[in-house]
């Protein structure tokens, strides 16, 4: 449990140390959401169960959009998830799967949320 904590408060001091720790530890959900706390790139160093995570990818949108590019296909392609990213950012929106950017009704409630999505 010390090895534990000692972990929680190297990630909470710099999520960059993810980057040097073993991949078993890139899985581990608490960990990464701490790294996400400080900044959303930590999601490019979750592993592809954590990209999956609904709630977990949620958490880096509301932070910043550009974390979109880092999540799993399936999730840029989920529209709520990818408003929220907008919502931060509206070039986000070229993460977006295509058959989201194809998608009219979508695209204008993009565009309804952050007008600078026109500009994609």
């Amino acid at each position: 449990e010390a090895d534990r904590e000692l972990l929680r408060a190297l990630v909470a001091s710099n999520w960059e140390v993810l980057r040097f720790m073993p991949s078993r530890l890139r899985e581990d959900a608490e960990l990464l959401l701490l790294a996400l706390e400080q900044d959303a790139r930590a999601l490019e160093l979750a592993s592809d169960e954590l990209r999956h995570d609904r709630s977990v990818v949620l958490q880096a949108l509301q932070q910043d959009g550009w974390a979109l590019e880092h999540v799993s296909p399936e999730l840029q392609a989920d529209p709520s998830l990818v408003l929220a990213a907008v919502r931060q950012d509206a070039q986000s929106l070229q993460f977006a799967s295509c058959t989201l950017r194809g998608d009219s009704k979508f695209m204008f409630d993009a565009v309804t949320l952050r007008w600078e999505s026109l500009g994609l």
